[in-house]
């Protein structure tokens, strides 16, 4: 009786427990909606904290505090190898895409069950685009005219996209020729159209205002363009005729991560839940983004919109997951920023950006 009466009490103390998960980035209403509809069906009470920047930072102090350490906390792939020493490996689910999957996966292990994806990259424009199949068609429609071209040049997430597309993958020590090659393609670019944005917030300023014909960004803006009522419409994925290949755009993945030790039958259900079509298709499709559910992406395809995401999806590659690659992020701002000062030298950009690379 009295072990009856033991695991009885275990059961429902299981049963009742609140989930505490952490939440980034866009769709805070969205998620709470549906987290409440997960309360509902499972019995089990989700208390969810919006974390606006550096969730992992705070994680590492929580878990070294040990105090405040949430269940679930929602990050993405590529902030994986900060905290992976205190996550949680995974069993890897059914039904969501290989590339999510592989993004989520460090040394063998699923860190993570991965949710969505932004697709950075993207190049929005304005009613026609004559004859502009490749970037390099872009260039020659849009060189004299001030403004017209937005292509961030120097921004780190978007110089992958151009070293993707000489060599298939990121080059995250800057060994091989795909580096080299991106960085006299971005030059190439500068010289060509002096004008280019030197930074992601005035282009954007400049597209949404009507100045710009052409911008390459994130498809994050794609609900904030509908909203300001912006008339847009979203290219086919362009060729670079230099690379001789299609852009290969970033797919930045966000999903959620277990904290050890709270591996719960209830925190499991939740993973379930955000896996499922259901979740993700009503996520997703108020937000733009692009699923990991393989059945909800196959849905949510058929609006023109995810459509051409898809299509983008197809070409692209997820940020690097590798653990040191925030000495590659920190290399390609050095080459960037030596560009913006007047540098236009490949071999003395990639030289330093090696530099960066090694820690000398």
């Amino acid at each position: 009786m009295v072990r009856f009466l033991t695991g009885l009490i275990v059961l429902l103390t299981t049963l009742t427990m609140p989930l505490t998960v952490w939440f980034s980035w866009e769709g805070l209403d969205v998620f709470k909606s549906l987290a409440r509809e997960f309360s509902k069906e499972a019995g089990v009470k989700v208390n969810v904290v919006y974390i606006p920047k550096n969730a992992y930072e705070k994680l590492s102090i929580a878990w070294k505090a040990k105090a405040g350490v949430p269940d679930l906390i929602l990050l993405k792939n590529d902030e994986l190898g900060k905290v992976s020493g205190i996550l949680q490996a995974l069993k890897k689910p059914e039904g969501l895409t290989e590339k999510s999957l592989e993004a989520f996966t460090l040394n063998g292990k699923l860190l993570g069950i991965p949710i969505y994806s932004d697709i950075g990259g993207v190049f929005f424009y304005r009613g026609n685009t004559p004859n502009a199949r490749s970037v390099e068609d872009l260039v020659r429609l849009f060189k004299g005219k001030k403004n017209a071209l937005m292509i961030p040049i120097y921004g780190r997430y978007y110089f992958q996209t151009f070293q993707r597309a000489f060599g298939k993958n990121t080059d995250l020590y800057l060994k091989d020729e795909s580096t080299e090659k991106a960085i006299e393609y971005i030059l190439w670019l500068k010289k060509e159209v002096p004008y280019l944005p030197k930074d992601g917030r005035s282009a954007i300023g400049l597209f949404m205002r009507g100045d710009a014909k052409v911008l390459m960004f994130g498809s994050f803006l794609i609900p904030k363009f509908l909203k300001k009522h912006v008339d847009f419409g979203i290219m086919n994925p362009p060729f670079l005729e230099k690379a001789k290949s299609f852009i290969s755009p970033n797919l930045d993945y966000k999903g959620f991560v277990v904290v050890k030790g709270h591996l719960t039958e209830n925190v499991k259900e939740f993973l379930e839940f955000v896996s499922s079509e259901k979740f993700q298709e009503e996520f997703c499709k108020k937000l733009y983004k692009i699923p990991t559910n393989e059945k909800a992406l196959e849905k949510l395809s058929r609006n023109p919109i995810f459509e051409k995401l898809e299509e983008y999806e197809k070409y692209g590659k997820p940020t690097p997951t590798d653990p040191n690659s925030w000495r590659y992020y920190e290399a390609v701002n050095a080459i960037l920023r030596l560009m913006m000062r007047g540098v236009n030298d490949p071999r003395v950009l990639l030289e330093a950006g090696r530099k960066v690379v090694s820690g000398k």
